[in-house]
């Protein structure tokens, strides 16, 4: 189990790489959009990518868990903030897993949040992925 958590906590260092105007239409807190694989192979790098737009000062931030099949459920959620969004402007970052992920299914998710003390409150979630290494 300890060896499935270090695994997913390698994609976790999503950083933002730029940023452009901000949409019209967006909610007024903000929205998320990811892009991932649906299938890789077992411990090879591969990337993640989203854009979201930030609108009120709020944080973008990537999300992962993974099926655990001893317990036949999703395990929790791990969240990691990805600094450099700035208010009011999309951000778009790129997230790689250098060491890949051992076997087994993921999900992955962006979300605009609020900080709350020493959490985030999730405002806007992205499409779920459903990431299956093989």
């Amino acid at each position: 189990m300890l060896k499935k958590a270090a695994a997913v906590a390698v994609i976790a260092t999503a950083a933002i790489v730029g940023t452009t105007g901000a949409a019209n239409a967006a909610p007024a807190h903000g929205w998320a959009m990811l892009s991932s694989p649906s299938v890789v192979k077992a411990h090879h790098a591969f990337t993640v990518s989203g854009h979201g737009e930030d609108r009120r000062g709020n944080l973008l931030c990537l999300q992962q868990r993974w099926y655990d099949t001893q317990k036949h459920g999703w395990g929790p959620w791990v969240t990691q903030i990805c600094e450099g969004a700035k208010a009011g402007h999309v951000s778009a970052f790129r997230a790689t897993a250098e060491k890949g992920f051992g076997k087994g299914t993921y999900q992955l998710r962006l979300f605009v949040g609020q900080r709350q003390a020493q959490q985030v409150k999730p405002l806007d979630y992205s499409k779920t992925h459903t990431l299956v290494v093989r």
